[in-house]
């Protein structure tokens, strides 16, 4: 039975996601319209508290919603009218629960936080090399001269570790040369630089911790503070670059960073939380609308 995509998918998440058990589950199995009681478990999970619209950060619905938008990303609509949900929906694939938990994902931030912001000097030095290699070069070229020659400075800094050497004695000689080409205060200058060229400053938690900043992303690319911390453009070609080495990328967020729920997008190298200065709706609230309308497929 759970060969079928259909079932597989919408089981996976009930037990995963919203602690359904599977005996419960199973009771069902034996009705004809298992596929609607499957269905409307899942209804009952996304009407239950907060609105899936209004989630937050810190909300513990939160990664579970990711999880149920991106399964629902695939899931295709047969017949609408049909009351029998395994005659209307269908979906190509089973989604890859193995990967979303040995990976382990994260909710992640899609326009960096300054809260999120590179710490330690092994942090810095990465950040700006993501910087120099995915930034636009129109972009990268508004960056100011002196602090674009500082950043060269950092990222050609090459220092070999010594045979036998420990790896804490090692970084801890590579951070002695990273701060003598950048102090903490510099950086923080030139992160704050970049974000405003690149419309990313924060604007407060209200928008920044907005399920339509969110997206669901493996949790070692996600736990690098140099990505977290870095603009949308970076966080977008590193993206593509995983899917292209053959890496889990789930289809939401693939989605999101290629910004296929808008009919036209704007541009590419921002995550606008704000309306854009043509007036077009804001990327925040495009895809708030575009995630719910994708979880609420299922009430057709």
């Amino acid at each position: 039975m759970f060969d079928n995509p259909l079932y597989y998918n919408f089981v996976g998440f009930l037990i995963t996601e919203a602690k359904v058990k599977l005996s419960d589950i199973l009771e069902d199995v034996v009705s004809m319209n298992f596929g609607r009681k499957l269905v409307d478990r899942i209804k009952v999970w996304v009407d239950h508290g907060t609105s899936i619209t209004e989630l937050t950060y810190n909300d513990t619905k939160t990664y579970s919603a990711l999880v149920l938008f991106n399964i629902l990303c695939d899931l295709i609509v047969k017949d609408s009218k049909s009351e029998k949900i395994e005659d209307r929906f269908s979906f190509n694939h089973r989604f890859r629960f193995d990967f979303l938990h040995s990976e382990g994902f994260d909710k992640e931030h899609v326009h960096a936080t300054n809260s999120r912001k590179p710490q330690s000097a092994l942090e810095w030095q990465q950040w700006v090399k993501n910087i120099k290699e995915y930034l636009p070069q129109k972009q990268y070229e508004q960056i100011k001269e002196d602090n674009r020659s500082i950043m060269e400075s950092v990222i050609n800094i090459s220092v070999t570790q010594k045979p036998e050497e420990e790896e804490i004695v090692y970084k801890d000689r590579v951070t002695k040369e990273i701060t003598k080409k950048m102090s903490s205060s510099e950086f923080s200058e030139i992160f704050d630089e970049v974000m405003l060229i690149v419309g990313e400053g924060d604007d407060g938690d209200a928008k920044q911790n907005s399920i339509g900043n969110m997206a669901l992303l493996n949790a070692s690319i996600n736990r690098d503070q140099a990505y977290a911390a870095s603009p949308f453009a970076i966080k977008r070609a590193i993206i593509h670059q995983r899917i292209k080495n053959g890496k889990f990328v789930p289809k939401g967020t693939q989605l999101m960073f290629d910004k296929s729920f808008r009919e036209i997008p704007d541009e590419m190298y921002h995550w606008a939380k704000n309306n854009y200065t043509n007036g077009a709706e804001s990327d925040k609230d495009s895809f708030i609308k575009y995630f719910s309308e994708t979880i609420n497929r299922l009430r057709l």
